[in-house]
């Protein structure tokens, strides 16, 4: 039962191998969360004229809910930055996916304004945790032109917020 010790990978090996199934594992998911998020964001505006007949809201309110995520995702860099000088940037990450999961499930169950207002803005929050922990934790694991790559990871989420947004808005211009 002795095996064939010239046809066995070095421990080393492995653990590199298994290393790198990690990290294409983490690419993976945070490509995902970013594509979800894109289409978050855009199809919000898009239904939003439903979302005001529906839940009786001014023009104006409307037009807050729309924004309030872009007011989020800019303020969620003061808290992003103390929790990164405190906790790991992997703690950080899945905080800021956990907080922008919940905010988006929870937007269904929206009864009114203020909950819907408070769920939109912290998905804007999540979002923006999202790329100033986690670009920096897929760079620590890469080596040169390996780096490129998280440049066209936010490209190709880019590509895909049309996508949704065009499919969403079909029924308002079909005829």
């Amino acid at each position: 039962m002795s095996a064939d010790l010239s046809t066995a990978q070095p421990v080393s090996a492995v653990k590199e191998s298994t290393a790198r199934s990690v990290a294409v594992a983490m690419y993976c998911i945070l490509l995902i969360s970013y594509v979800l998020m894109a289409a978050d964001r855009y199809l919000f505006p898009v239904l939003a004229p439903d979302v005001r007949r529906d839940f009786h809201f001014s023009l104006s309110d409307t037009g807050l809910l729309s924004t309030i995520f872009t007011l989020g995702l800019g303020m969620g860099g003061l808290p992003t930055g103390f929790l990164l000088a405190r906790f790991a940037r992997k703690t950080v990450l899945l905080l800021g996916i956990g907080i922008f999961s919940t905010g988006t499930a929870l937007i269904v169950f929206s009864v009114g304004f203020p909950d819907m207002l408070l769920y939109l803005a912290a998905t804007g929050i999540g979002e923006a945790m999202q790329p100033c922990s986690g670009d920096d934790e897929l760079r620590a694991g890469q080596e040169g032109v390996h780096r490129v790559t998280l440049g066209h990871q936010r490209h190709l989420s880019e590509h895909f917020r049309v996508a949704p947004a065009a499919v969403a808005s079909h029924r308002h211009f079909a005829p």
